[in-house]
């Protein structure tokens, strides 16, 4: 399939550009094989953050991505915003204080010194931070509500790995997800609850996600008094 929609779309060189940056070695391999042309570009970064934000917004790009992949790509580039902007607020507080002396220093070799107090080149000015409402903003870029941001969210952080990968593959909505997150939440088993809910719809595709996850939890009650 993937040899197929490059021979589609092997015209189009900034497809291929993208992908032989992303992953080399199978699109290479296909273009050797079927004798596409092709070109390799790189590309300077300042830092590995900077990398990560553009290997992201390349991937945003793309039009077939479900809404969770684009949110959860989001949130990811948040995370490498916020070391970013860490980054450059200490950046900014030091050239500020180095300013502040300087300048300081200037205004007291001007005036009369002898009577005058030396000024304190040591102090730290404020630096006032303007709060950013980070979901809000990935809303306005996912084009989704701030609401759907907070669901996905909260699956990225509570929710196991195979209910992320039926997301991703949009075999489920964010709204059946989020909502048996929350079932499970508070229990101990939850992990093991929610991957036993994802096999049985993947047996039984006509059950629903949040059935699933209640005929799970009475099997599992069920075990542990027999066990018991």
């Amino acid at each position: 399939m993937l040899g197929l929609y490059i021979f589609i779309a092997g015209s189009n060189k900034s497809i291929v550009k993208r992908w032989c940056f992303f992953a080399g070695h199978n699109r290479y391999g296909i273009c050797q094989k079927h004798n596409f042309q092709f070109k390799t570009i790189e590309h300077e970064f300042d830092s590995k953050d900077d990398a990560c934000i553009w290997i992201i917004d390349n991937q945003k790009g793309r039009r077939n991505l479900p809404l969770f992949v684009k949110v959860e790509l989001g949130l990811k580039k948040s995370e490498y915003l916020a070391n970013k902007e860490k980054e450059n607020q200490s950046i900014a507080a030091k050239q500020n204080i180095e300013k502040r002396q300087h300048e300081e220093l200037n205004n007291f070799l001007k005036q009369d010194c002898l009577n005058s107090d030396k000024p304190d080149l040591n102090s730290s000015p404020k630096v006032w931070v303007n709060p950013v409402d980070t979901l809000k903003e990935i809303a306005k870029d996912t084009k989704t509500s701030r609401d759907t941001v907070a669901k996905v969210k909260k699956i990225v952080e509570k929710a196991p790995e195979e209910v992320k990968q039926k997301l991703r593959s949009g075999d489920i909505s964010i709204n059946q997800a989020h909502k048996v997150v929350s079932m499970v939440q508070n229990d101990d088993k939850k992990d093991e609850i929610l991957k036993k809910a994802i096999e049985k719809i993947e047996d039984h595709p006509k059950i629903s996600l949040e059935n699933a996850v209640k005929e799970v939890k009475k099997e599992i009650k069920k075990r542990n008094l027999v066990l018991g």
